[in-house]
């Protein structure tokens, strides 16, 4: 028999003082939290280690992250349109002046660009003024004097800077769909880009 009969248990958590949850206490936890909520999905993918190589994300893997950055570019084109008739931005900084959009979606990590301001600055005319291709920003828009009504699987709206002859690159087309295109397709691409073409398609073959 137990020789504390009679004496009521315990509860193990009632020995762990209670911590108040004093105002200043929240406002911390408030910031945490929104700052947690704040860091673009980019960085929170390299910081949870998913590449497969410990700090070396693979070929494929970076393509990946590179594709996601203009399907988020692309919903932001879309949300313009939404308000604006119908209408794309006539540039990046216009989008990115007026869309709620993290500058690190402007540069690819297959890339050497950098990220225009800080991680926490949005929207901003100093930021906008930043995107300089080769700089602070890793793709080429092509969506100025397009509508959604005249966009169409084939316009291409955005494509990303070739990073080395003879490798393809990520191209976002006028569905908002995203495509990894092969070299011979990339230099096309870039040629009708160039040349002045517009609105610039996806070649035939």
């Amino acid at each position: 028999m137990s020789r504390f009969k009679g004496i009521p248990p315990r509860p193990i958590y009632s020995a762990i003082p209670p911590v108040a949850l004093t105002p200043s206490r929240r406002r911390f936890l408030l910031v945490v939290v929104l700052l947690i909520a704040m860091v673009p999905w980019p960085i929170l993918y390299f910081v949870s280690g998913i590449p497969s190589a410990p700090g070396k994300a693979s070929a494929d893997e970076l393509r990946g992250m590179s594709a996601g950055n203009l399907h988020g570019i692309g919903e932001a084109i879309y949300r313009y349109a939404d308000d604006h008739g119908g209408e794309f931005p006539d540039s990046f900084k216009t989008l990115i002046l007026t869309q709620d959009i993290p500058t690190v979606w402007f540069v690819s990590p297959c890339r050497s660009e950098t990220p225009a301001g800080r991680l926490i600055d949005r929207n901003t005319q100093a930021i906008a003024d930043q995107l300089v291709l080769g700089t602070h920003l890793s793709y080429v828009y092509m969506g100025n004097g397009l509508k959604q009504e005249t966009a169409t699987p084939n316009t291409v709206i955005a494509y990303e800077l070739l990073s080395t002859p003879n490798v393809g690159t990520n191209v976002l087309f006028g569905d908002h769909d995203v495509k990894y295109v092969d070299a011979a397709t990339a230099e096309k691409i870039v040629g009708q880009a160039n040349a002045g073409v517009f609105p610039v398609t996806m070649p035939s073959n």
